[in-house]
Protein backbone atom coordinates (compact mmCIF):
# COMPACT_ATOMS: atom_id res chain seq x y z
CA UNK A 1 0.00 0.00 0.00
CA UNK A 2 1.07 3.44 -0.64
CA UNK A 3 2.23 5.67 2.27
CA UNK A 4 0.46 8.94 2.95
CA UNK A 5 3.58 10.56 3.94
CA UNK A 6 5.73 12.71 1.21
CA UNK A 7 9.37 13.57 1.54
CA UNK A 8 9.72 17.46 1.26
CA UNK A 9 12.65 19.65 1.10
CA UNK A 10 12.73 22.80 3.39
CA UNK A 11 14.37 26.20 3.15
CA UNK A 12 14.08 28.63 6.47
CA UNK A 13 13.44 32.26 5.95
CA UNK A 14 12.01 35.53 7.71
CA UNK A 15 8.93 34.78 7.37
CA UNK A 16 8.72 30.78 8.16
CA UNK A 17 9.17 27.95 5.45
CA UNK A 18 8.38 27.22 2.15
CA UNK A 19 8.72 24.04 0.97
CA UNK A 20 9.99 22.65 -2.56
CA UNK A 21 6.78 21.04 -3.92
CA UNK A 22 4.63 23.19 -5.71
CA UNK A 23 1.05 22.85 -4.14
CA UNK A 24 2.31 22.84 -0.71
CA UNK A 25 4.79 25.87 -1.21
CA UNK A 26 1.99 28.10 -2.13
CA UNK A 27 -0.45 26.46 0.71
CA UNK A 28 2.56 26.86 3.70
CA UNK A 29 3.33 30.42 2.37
CA UNK A 30 0.08 31.98 3.34
CA UNK A 31 0.19 29.60 6.38
CA UNK A 32 3.56 31.71 7.18
CA UNK A 33 1.77 35.06 7.22
CA UNK A 34 0.46 36.35 10.08
CA UNK A 35 1.61 34.00 12.74
CA UNK A 36 2.96 30.42 11.49
CA UNK A 37 2.23 27.30 12.94
CA UNK A 38 5.12 26.18 11.94
CA UNK A 39 8.25 25.42 14.51
CA UNK A 40 11.85 26.29 14.45
CA UNK A 41 13.48 23.42 13.04
CA UNK A 42 17.08 22.93 11.70
CA UNK A 43 15.94 20.00 9.49
CA UNK A 44 16.41 20.69 5.92
CA UNK A 45 13.80 17.94 4.92
CA UNK A 46 10.69 17.12 6.83
CA UNK A 47 7.76 14.56 6.10
CA UNK A 48 4.28 15.85 5.07
CA UNK A 49 1.15 14.11 5.57
CA UNK A 50 -2.32 15.73 4.44
CA UNK A 51 -6.04 14.90 5.56
CA UNK A 52 -7.63 13.73 2.86
CA UNK A 53 -9.81 16.43 0.41
CA UNK A 54 -13.48 15.95 0.79
CA UNK A 55 -12.66 13.85 4.31
CA UNK A 56 -16.14 13.67 6.28
CA UNK A 57 -15.85 15.67 9.15
CA UNK A 58 -14.84 12.42 11.73
CA UNK A 59 -11.56 11.82 10.01
CA UNK A 60 -11.13 15.62 10.02
CA UNK A 61 -11.72 15.64 13.40
CA UNK A 62 -9.37 12.64 14.11
CA UNK A 63 -6.64 14.22 11.97
CA UNK A 64 -6.87 17.44 14.48
CA UNK A 65 -6.87 15.75 17.33
CA UNK A 66 -3.49 13.29 16.73
CA UNK A 67 -1.94 17.08 15.51
CA UNK A 68 -2.66 18.26 19.03
CA UNK A 69 -1.35 14.77 20.42
CA UNK A 70 1.42 15.17 18.94
CA UNK A 71 2.14 18.90 19.84
CA UNK A 72 1.23 17.91 23.78
CA UNK A 73 3.51 14.60 23.96
CA UNK A 74 6.64 17.03 23.77
CA UNK A 75 10.34 15.80 22.28
CA UNK A 76 11.31 12.16 22.47
CA UNK A 77 14.59 10.35 20.72
CA UNK A 78 12.47 7.90 19.62
CA UNK A 79 8.80 9.76 19.35
CA UNK A 80 8.91 10.95 15.81
CA UNK A 81 8.62 14.81 16.44
CA UNK A 82 6.75 17.14 15.20
CA UNK A 83 8.17 20.32 13.09
CA UNK A 84 4.38 22.19 12.03
CA UNK A 85 1.30 22.09 11.02
CA UNK A 86 -1.19 24.30 8.38
CA UNK A 87 -4.94 24.38 9.40
CA UNK A 88 -5.88 28.02 7.94
CA UNK A 89 -7.27 25.70 4.64
CA UNK A 90 -8.05 22.21 4.10
CA UNK A 91 -6.72 19.97 2.92
CA UNK A 92 -4.80 20.55 6.36
CA UNK A 93 -0.98 19.97 6.55
CA UNK A 94 0.83 18.12 8.95
CA UNK A 95 4.45 18.15 9.29
CA UNK A 96 6.77 15.94 11.02
CA UNK A 97 10.79 15.42 11.21
CA UNK A 98 12.35 13.15 8.19
CA UNK A 99 13.60 9.65 8.63
CA UNK A 100 15.49 8.38 5.93
CA UNK A 101 14.99 5.16 5.58
CA UNK A 102 11.77 4.71 6.09
CA UNK A 103 9.34 2.56 7.80
CA UNK A 104 11.12 -0.27 9.83
CA UNK A 105 8.71 -3.41 8.36
CA UNK A 106 10.43 -2.29 5.18
CA UNK A 107 13.99 -1.61 5.71
CA UNK A 108 14.00 -4.44 7.71
CA UNK A 109 13.20 -6.50 4.86
CA UNK A 110 15.62 -4.91 2.61
CA UNK A 111 18.21 -5.62 4.92
CA UNK A 112 17.47 -9.28 4.21
CA UNK A 113 20.74 -11.48 3.17
CA UNK A 114 20.16 -12.29 -0.45
CA UNK A 115 22.57 -15.02 -1.94
CA UNK A 116 25.14 -12.07 -3.10
CA UNK A 117 24.74 -10.52 0.00
CA UNK A 118 25.19 -11.18 3.50
CA UNK A 119 22.93 -9.63 6.35
CA UNK A 120 23.24 -6.41 6.54
CA UNK A 121 22.18 -6.31 10.41
CA UNK A 122 23.92 -7.89 13.26
CA UNK A 123 21.49 -9.22 16.38
CA UNK A 124 22.91 -6.59 18.26
CA UNK A 125 21.18 -3.84 15.94
CA UNK A 126 18.02 -5.60 16.34
CA UNK A 127 18.10 -5.38 19.96
CA UNK A 128 19.01 -2.09 20.01
CA UNK A 129 16.13 -1.41 17.41
CA UNK A 130 13.69 -3.72 20.39
CA UNK A 131 15.34 -1.17 22.90
CA UNK A 132 14.19 2.16 21.00
CA UNK A 133 10.83 1.12 20.63
CA UNK A 134 10.49 0.49 23.83
CA UNK A 135 11.54 3.23 25.33
CA UNK A 136 9.92 5.53 23.01
CA UNK A 137 6.71 3.69 24.52
CA UNK A 138 7.88 4.11 28.19
CA UNK A 139 7.76 7.84 27.17
CA UNK A 140 4.25 7.49 25.56
CA UNK A 141 3.01 5.44 28.43
CA UNK A 142 4.26 8.21 31.41
CA UNK A 143 2.01 11.16 29.36
CA UNK A 144 -0.97 8.27 29.54
CA UNK A 145 -0.86 8.16 26.07
CA UNK A 146 -2.05 4.79 24.44
CA UNK A 147 -0.83 4.13 21.07
CA UNK A 148 -3.10 1.15 20.02
CA UNK A 149 -1.46 0.36 16.63
CA UNK A 150 2.06 -0.36 17.87
CA UNK A 151 3.90 -2.48 14.96
CA UNK A 152 6.64 -2.03 12.33
CA UNK A 153 5.14 -0.39 10.17
CA UNK A 154 4.45 2.23 11.79
CA UNK A 155 8.18 2.90 13.45
CA UNK A 156 10.09 5.19 11.06
CA UNK A 157 13.95 4.62 10.74
CA UNK A 158 16.12 7.86 10.45
CA UNK A 159 19.95 8.22 10.46
CA UNK A 160 22.44 6.02 12.35
CA UNK A 161 19.54 3.76 12.91
CA UNK A 162 17.80 6.36 15.40
CA UNK A 163 14.09 4.45 15.35
CA UNK A 164 10.69 6.85 16.00
CA UNK A 165 7.65 5.88 16.97
CA UNK A 166 4.79 7.31 14.56
CA UNK A 167 1.19 7.02 13.27
CA UNK A 168 -0.63 8.09 15.98
CA UNK A 169 -4.34 8.17 14.32
CA UNK A 170 -5.42 5.60 16.94
CA UNK A 171 -3.86 6.92 19.84
CA UNK A 172 -5.53 8.21 22.67
CA UNK A 173 -4.40 10.56 25.72
CA UNK A 174 -6.15 8.09 29.19
CA UNK A 175 -8.00 10.10 31.45
CA UNK A 176 -8.62 6.84 32.63
CA UNK A 177 -6.87 3.42 33.00
CA UNK A 178 -9.07 2.07 30.00
CA UNK A 179 -10.45 3.18 26.13
CA UNK A 180 -13.30 1.36 24.65
CA UNK A 181 -13.47 1.53 20.94
CA UNK A 182 -16.54 0.72 18.63
CA UNK A 183 -16.95 0.61 15.04
CA UNK A 184 -13.42 0.96 13.74
CA UNK A 185 -10.82 -1.34 11.53
CA UNK A 186 -8.19 -2.38 14.20
CA UNK A 187 -4.62 -4.38 13.29
CA UNK A 188 -6.15 -7.85 15.05
CA UNK A 189 -2.89 -10.04 14.75
CA UNK A 190 -0.97 -6.90 17.02
CA UNK A 191 -3.38 -6.88 19.20
CA UNK A 192 -4.35 -8.88 22.76
CA UNK A 193 -7.10 -11.51 23.48
CA UNK A 194 -8.68 -8.74 25.76
CA UNK A 195 -8.44 -5.38 22.91
CA UNK A 196 -9.82 -8.29 20.46
CA UNK A 197 -12.99 -9.72 22.32
CA UNK A 198 -13.64 -6.22 24.11
CA UNK A 199 -12.40 -3.51 22.53
CA UNK A 200 -10.51 -2.68 25.43
CA UNK A 201 -7.20 -0.36 25.28
CA UNK A 202 -3.99 -0.05 27.46
CA UNK A 203 -1.09 0.57 28.65
CA UNK A 204 -0.89 -3.47 28.86
CA UNK A 205 -2.28 -3.75 25.95
CA UNK A 206 0.51 -1.60 24.02
CA UNK A 207 2.70 -3.83 25.40
CA UNK A 208 1.28 -6.91 23.64
CA UNK A 209 1.38 -4.82 20.86
CA UNK A 210 5.33 -4.13 21.83
CA UNK A 211 6.31 -7.88 22.24
CA UNK A 212 4.76 -8.29 18.30
CA UNK A 213 6.49 -5.61 16.90
CA UNK A 214 10.03 -7.15 18.99
CA UNK A 215 9.02 -10.09 16.97
CA UNK A 216 8.58 -8.21 13.74
CA UNK A 217 12.30 -6.84 14.28
CA UNK A 218 13.89 -10.39 14.65
CA UNK A 219 12.25 -12.03 12.08
CA UNK A 220 13.66 -9.48 9.77
CA UNK A 221 9.71 -7.90 9.25
CA UNK A 222 8.00 -11.21 9.21
CA UNK A 223 4.14 -11.50 9.17
CA UNK A 224 2.88 -12.47 12.31
CA UNK A 225 0.27 -15.55 12.15
CA UNK A 226 0.16 -15.47 8.43
CA UNK A 227 -1.68 -18.88 8.92
CA UNK A 228 -4.65 -17.43 10.10
CA UNK A 229 -7.70 -15.14 9.31
CA UNK A 230 -8.52 -12.29 11.78
CA UNK A 231 -11.37 -14.26 12.76
CA UNK A 232 -9.52 -16.90 14.11
CA UNK A 233 -7.09 -15.52 15.95
CA UNK A 234 -8.81 -14.88 19.48
CA UNK A 235 -9.36 -18.32 19.51
CA UNK A 236 -5.83 -18.90 18.78
CA UNK A 237 -4.48 -16.94 21.50
CA UNK A 238 -6.47 -18.02 24.49
CA UNK A 239 -5.98 -21.80 23.45
CA UNK A 240 -1.78 -20.63 24.90
CA UNK A 241 -0.73 -20.18 20.75
CA UNK A 242 1.93 -17.37 20.69
CA UNK A 243 4.31 -16.39 17.43
CA UNK A 244 7.12 -19.35 17.81
CA UNK A 245 10.92 -17.84 18.41
CA UNK A 246 12.41 -16.90 14.80
CA UNK A 247 15.55 -18.13 13.73
CA UNK A 248 18.56 -16.02 14.78
CA UNK A 249 16.58 -14.50 17.72
CA UNK A 250 18.44 -15.25 21.30
CA UNK A 251 16.77 -17.09 23.57
CA UNK A 252 17.43 -14.34 26.10
CA UNK A 253 15.80 -11.89 24.13
CA UNK A 254 12.30 -14.08 23.15
CA UNK A 255 11.66 -14.63 26.73
CA UNK A 256 11.21 -11.02 27.29
CA UNK A 257 8.55 -11.41 24.02
CA UNK A 258 7.13 -14.27 25.70
CA UNK A 259 6.58 -11.89 28.75
CA UNK A 260 4.36 -9.53 27.21
CA UNK A 261 2.05 -12.13 25.99
CA UNK A 262 1.04 -13.01 29.16
CA UNK A 263 -3.09 -13.56 29.23
CA UNK A 264 -3.27 -12.01 32.05
CA UNK A 265 -3.04 -7.72 31.50
CA UNK A 266 -1.82 -7.82 34.97
CA UNK A 267 1.40 -9.82 34.74
CA UNK A 268 2.54 -8.00 31.77
CA UNK A 269 5.71 -6.20 32.53
CA UNK A 270 5.78 -2.54 32.36
CA UNK A 271 7.61 -0.45 29.45
CA UNK A 272 9.42 0.48 32.33
CA UNK A 273 10.44 -3.15 32.91
CA UNK A 274 11.01 -3.68 29.32
CA UNK A 275 13.45 -1.17 28.95
CA UNK A 276 15.25 -2.68 32.30
CA UNK A 277 15.60 -6.57 30.94
CA UNK A 278 16.62 -5.39 27.58
CA UNK A 279 19.46 -3.18 28.83
CA UNK A 280 20.43 -5.92 30.86
CA UNK A 281 20.47 -8.80 28.13
CA UNK A 282 22.42 -5.69 25.58
CA UNK A 283 24.85 -5.32 28.57
CA UNK A 284 25.45 -8.98 29.44
CA UNK A 285 25.53 -10.26 26.26
CA UNK A 286 23.44 -13.03 24.81
CA UNK A 287 23.23 -16.19 22.99
CA UNK A 288 24.16 -15.71 19.40
CA UNK A 289 21.57 -16.93 16.72
CA UNK A 290 22.07 -17.50 13.51
CA UNK A 291 20.35 -17.58 9.92
CA UNK A 292 20.32 -20.39 7.83
CA UNK A 293 18.70 -19.22 4.17
CA UNK A 294 18.09 -20.72 1.14
CA UNK A 295 18.32 -18.22 -2.08
CA UNK A 296 17.10 -15.36 0.15
CA UNK A 297 13.75 -16.66 0.21
CA UNK A 298 13.60 -17.25 3.79
CA UNK A 299 14.83 -19.38 6.83
CA UNK A 300 14.74 -22.88 6.25
CA UNK A 301 16.10 -24.19 9.21
CA UNK A 302 17.26 -22.91 12.25
CA UNK A 303 18.70 -24.14 15.80
CA UNK A 304 16.00 -24.84 18.51
CA UNK A 305 12.80 -23.01 17.94
CA UNK A 306 11.22 -22.27 20.64
CA UNK A 307 7.71 -21.41 22.10
CA UNK A 308 6.52 -19.54 24.50
CA UNK A 309 5.62 -21.91 27.65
Amino acid sequence: SSSPWQRISLSSHAGGFTLATSLATARLARCSKGGSDLLQTQSTSALSRSSSAGAPQKEKLEFLAEIQLMKDLGPHPNVIGIIGHCLKEQPFLLLVELAQHGNLRDYLRSCRPKHDAPLKLTVGDLADFSLQIASGMEFLATRNVVHRDLAARNVLVGKKHSLKISDFGLARSMEEDEYHATGMKLPIKWMAPEAIRYRTFTTKTDVWAFGVTMWETFSLGGTPYPAYRNKEELKLLESGERLQRSPGTPAELYRIMCLTWHIDPDERPTFADLVAALLRAINNGFTQGWWFWRGGTGAVQCGAVERCK
